[in-house]
């Protein structure tokens, strides 16, 4: 579906949302970034328009799986699929986004509920090493 919004600096904006409900109740949002977009990305809105979803469709924050997909257009040479993981949700809004790369074959298995998103996302740690922990040369 197209959906437009007001972006950054109340500028109109437009993208395409498919939404896919997965057998575990949980929703796939795809955010297409359309070559016509007059205004802010899909990318530089990603935590308002994925708030937005959440609100209209009534989801918790953990049953919201937000993919962003730039399409092959010119100058670019080729599709880009990013899922995007919110690590924070302040009342009723996503908040800090981060991006991983994913295969168009991983979009297909998170929306048939054959992938986890976990399983695409790499681990993050807090620990560091002893070179950068100033134990090493």
């Amino acid at each position: 579906m197209r959906y437009n919004y007001k972006g950054f600096w109340n500028c109109d904006s437009c993208c395409d949302i498919e939404v896919h409900r997965r057998s575990d109740g949980k929703y796939v949002f795809i955010a297409t970034e359309l070559p016509d977009n007059p205004g802010t990305s899909v990318t530089n809105f990603a935590e308002h328009l994925a708030t937005a979803m959440r609100g209209q469709y009534s989801l918790k924050p953990d049953q919201v799986i937000w993919i962003e997909h730039y399409p092959d257009a010119k100058g670019r040479g080729k599709e880009d699929f990013d899922l995007v993981q919110f690590l924070a949700v302040e009342g009723e809004s996503f908040r800090t986004p981060v991006w991983t790369r994913i295969t168009e074959q991983a979009v297909g298995e998170v929306i048939a509920g054959k992938r986890n998103v976990e399983d695409l996302v790499p681990r993050r740690t807090n620990e560091r090493s002893p070179r950068q922990a100033g134990l090493g040369r």
